[in-house]
C-alpha cells in the first residue's frame, strides 16, 4: 500500500484494525487531505491546533454577581468572584496547571490583557 509517498506493508492483524469504522473514517480524512496541496494541508491542520488551543483557554469575564471565569467560548460559569484581582489570580492559576493562557476583559467586554501559560 502507498500512502502521501511511503510504502506501507501490511499484515493480517493491521488488516482487522484498518478495517474498524473509526479507522476507516480517519483514514478517508487522510486521503481527502492527501488530494490538497502541502501548504492547503498545513493550513488545515494549523486551524484545527488554533481551534484545539482556543478551546483549553480560561476567561475573566464581568457577570452580574462580580466576575466569573469561564472557558473560550462558554457563557458557563467555572467560578464566581466578588472582585476581579480574585479572579485573575484564580485564572492564572488554572491556565499554569493546564499550560494555556487567560484572557481578561473589561466592564465593558472589551479584552484587557491576555497572558499565555503555555
Amino acid at each position: 500500500m502507498k500512502f502521501l509517498g511511503y510504502k506501507f506493508q501490511l499484515r493480517r492483524p493491521i488488516d482487522r484494525i484498518l478495517n474498524s469504522s473509526r479507522v476507516k473514517e480517519t483514514r478517508n480524512w487522510l486521503i481527502e487531505r492527501a488530494r490538497m496541496g502541502r501548504r492547503q494541508l498545513l493550513e488545515v491542520i494549523n486551524h484545527r491546533l488554533t481551534r484545539i488551543r482556543t478551546e483549553r483557554a480560561y476567561e475573566v469575564r464581568p457577570s452580574h454577581d462580580g466576575w466569573m471565569i469561564t472557558r473560550a467560548g462558554s457563557s458557563l460559569p467555572i467560578r464566581v468572584y466578588a472582585k476581579k484581582p480574585e479572579a485573575i489570580r484564580e485564572a492564572k492559576r488554572l491556565a499554569r496547571a493546564k499550560k494555556t493562557h487567560v484572557d481578561i476583559f473589561t466592564r465593558q467586554g472589551t479584552l484587557q490583557m491576555r497572558q499565555s501559560f503555555a
